[in-house]
């Protein structure tokens, strides 16, 4: 019999296999040996690691999200915590780049009618250029796996407000970090709301402190080692 070693990138996804393989006939593959490592991935840091430069604010703090499928990136629920934010202040802006459907999604949510508080970004590979023109960071998803944009984000020296989903919980221990339950644009709003007139002074120690933790933790080197360091076990 073959001795299976499996990597995962997302603990939960370790432990899905961990118990299906102990109720499957196939579990014998994993007998006299085989490993299930959680590895999670790592990313370029040359696109991101200091290239912030002070931004040149108007009078809009600005929020970015990634467009996407909406069945997983959700940007209605962040839509929706916009409708909301809007009632409570004017002072900002939700950037959202397009993905799959993201431009459907948001034409058909505001039925053509676009606020002046929802701008739609093409995508670009000068991805230091946009997040030097926006605050912080979204992620609405209702699922991920690692999700490469809330590292380069939170690398870069933006704070993430994130939905807490399994998938993106490994930043939720950074202190730039903000959660919210997921598909609960209410709680979104919430966020979007503190972030917004958080102590810039305090807010940017807690970004040094979230740059280098990622730094360390999701550099492709470290990615290298862990998977080097797996494969010596076997």
């Amino acid at each position: 019999i073959k001795i299976l070693n499996l990597i995962s990138v997302l603990v939960e996804l370790k432990k899905f296999v961990e118990t299906w393989r102990k109720r499957s006939i196939y579990g014998t593959l994993f007998a006299g040996g085989g490993k299930i490592q959680f590895i999670p991935n790592g990313i370029e840091l040359s696109r991101v690691l200091n290239k912030r430069k002070p931004r040149i604010s108007d009078d809009k703090f600005i929020f970015l999200a990634f467009g996407g499928r909406n069945s997983q990136k959700r940007i209605d629920v962040l839509l929706e915590a916009g409708k909301e934010l809007i009632k409570l202040r004017n002072d900002f802006q939700v950037f959202i780049t397009k993905g799959t459907d993201t431009e459907s999604v948001v034409n058909n949510y505001f039925q053509g009618n676009l606020p002046s508080w929802v701008i739609l970004k093409d995508q670009t590979e000068d991805i230091a250029s946009l997040f030097n023109s926006v605050d912080c960071f979204i992620s609405s998803s209702e699922h991920e796996t690692f999700s490469y944009a809330i590292c380069e984000a939170s690398v870069f020296g933006l704070p993430v407000i994130q939905s807490d989903i399994a998938g993106t919980m490994w930043n939720a221990k950074n202190p730039s970090t903000r959660l919210f339950k997921v598909n609960d644009p209410l709680a979104l709003c919430k966020q979007m709301n503190f972030i917004i007139d958080a102590d810039k002074e305090e807010l940017e120690k807690q970004i040094q402190v979230t740059i280098e933790n990622n730094r360390r933790d999701y550099s492709l080197e470290q990615w290298a080692h862990n998977v080097i360091s797996f494969y010596k076990q076997i």
